[in-house]
C-alpha cells in the first residue's frame, strides 16, 4: 500500500508539473496479476475531463478514488470472465460493435482533414449562382393524371397557367394564379431547382412530386442576386461548401481505398421500396447490399430509414430521398469495412 501511495504522489507531481513523457509507465496496482499503470489512469482522466460540462473544484477530484474505480472495474471484468459472460452472444456482439465503432471513428479522424479550405472567391461564386432570384409560378394538384392533362393544356393548347391554377390548384398560390413571387435558387427544393436550371426561362417543368402533390412549375424570369444579401449569407454558403468538400473527400477516399472490396447491390429490390411504402407493406429481410463477406443492408432496414426521412421531408421526391438514404448507408458501410480491414 505504501508503494502505491508513493506512486500516486509521483504521478500527481508529474501531472501537475506536466513533465511526464509518453514512454513513462508506472505500475500503480496489481489485481490478480493484471497491472494497472499510469497510462490507464491518464486515459481515465482524459475521459473525465472531455465529458466535464461544469467547473471542476479541487474537492471534486481524488486520485485514490479514481484508482479504486479502475481496480473495481478490473475485478468486475475478471469475475465476468470467470462466469463465462465474455462468451455470451449479447456480450460478444456488444464488444464487436464497440470495436467497430472505435475503428470507424479512428479511421475518420486519421484520414479526414480537421477542416477544408474554402476561398472567398468560391463563396462569391456560390452566392452568384445560388442566390439568383427565380420569378416562380407553380400549380399543385392532388394526382398525376390531372397534372399531366393541365401540362398538355398549357404546352399544347396555350391555355394560361394562371387561369388553370385558379381553377385547379390546391396550394396557397391558387388565388394569385400560381404566382409564388421571387425565390433565391438556394431556397427552392433541390430537384425543382435543378430542373429550372436545366431549361430556358419560361419552360414548363413537371409534373413532379412536390410537397406530396403533383406540381407544375415555371421560371418566368431569373434575376441576379440582391447584392446587399451577400454579407448576411456568406457564412451559410461557406458551411455549405465545406459540407460538399467533406462529402467529396469521403467519396474519393472510398473509391480509392475500397476498390478491391467486393460489393453486391440488388437494384430491383431497392426500386420496390417506394411501392411497398405506398401500399403500407412492411419491409422484408432480403439482403439488398452486401459489402465484403458479411456486412449487409436489408430491405427492411433501408425501407425504415427511407420512411423516416421521407415523412420528415415532404418537399422531396421519393426517389431522391430513397437514393440519398441508400448513398449515405453505402458510404457508411464502406468506411466501416475499410476500417475493419485496416484493423
Amino acid at each position: 500500500m505504501l508503494g502505491t501511495r508513493i506512486a500516486l504522489i509521483v504521478l500527481t507531481a508529474l501531472l501537475v508539473c506536466g513533465t511526464a513523457r509518453a514512454e513513462d509507465k508506472i505500475v500503480l496496482a496489481t489485481v490478480n496479476g493484471e497491472e494497472i499503470t499510469s497510462d490507464a489512469l491518464l486515459n481515465e482522466l482524459r475521459n473525465i475531463h472531455s465529458e466535464q460540462t461544469e467547473e471542476v473544484h479541487r474537492a471534486d477530484f481524488n486520485v485514490n478514488r479514481l484508482l479504486q474505480k479502475l481496480i473495481n472495474d478490473r475485478l468486475l471484468a475478471q469475475d465476468a470472465r470467470d462466469l463465462g459472460l465474455n462468451q455470451e452472444k449479447t456480450i460478444t456482439d456488444a464488444v464487436r460493435w464497440f470495436r467497430e465503432t472505435q475503428a470507424f471513428e479512428l479511421l475518420v479522424r486519421d484520414v479526414q482533414p480537421t477542416t477544408f479550405e474554402v476561398s472567398e472567391s468560391e463563396v462569391r461564386a456560390s452566392f452568384d449562382h445560388n442566390y439568383q432570384r427565380v420569378m416562380l409560378r407553380i400549380l399543385c394538384v392532388p394526382d398525376s393524371s390531372l397534372s399531366a392533362a393541365i401540362a398538355d393544356s398549357i404546352v399544347g393548347q396555350g391555355v394560361s397557367m394562371a387561369s388553370l391554377a385558379q381553377r385547379h390548384a390546391i396550394d396557397k398560390f391558387k388565388d394569385v394564379g400560381g404566382d409564388a413571387g421571387l425565390f433565391p435558387l438556394f431556397d427552392i427544393p433541390e430537384h425543382l431547382a435543378k430542373k429550372i436550371e436545366s431549361v430556358p426561362s419560361g419552360t414548363l417543368v413537371g409534373p413532379m412530386m412536390l410537397w406530396r402533390t403533383w406540381a407544375l412549375a415555371r421560371a418566368d424570369a431569373i434575376l441576379p442576386p440582391e447584392e446587399e444579401l451577400y454579407d448576411s449569407v456568406k457564412v451559410i454558403l461557406k458551411n455549405f461548401l465545406l459540407m460538399q468538400r467533406g462529402a467529396e473527400f469521403r467519396k474519393d477516399f472510398i473509391a480509392r481505398e475500397g476498390a478491391a472490396i467486393p460489393v453486391m447491390v440488388d437494384s430491383t429490390a431497392i426500386d420496390s421500396i417506394p411501392g411497398r411504402f405506398a401500399l403500407g407493406e412492411p419491409g422484408v429481410g432480403t439482403v439488398i447490399v452486401r459489402i465484403g463477406k458479411d456486412r449487409v443492408l436489408t430491405s427492411e432496414d433501408l425501407q425504415n430509414k427511407f420512411t423516416h426521412r421521407y415523412i420528415a421531408r415532404g418537399d422531396r421526391n421519393q426517389w431522391d430521398v430513397l437514393y440519398e438514404v441508400l448513398d449515405e448507408q453505402f458510404d457508411l458501410m464502406m468506411l466501416k469495412e475499410i476500417a475493419k480491414q485496416r484493423k
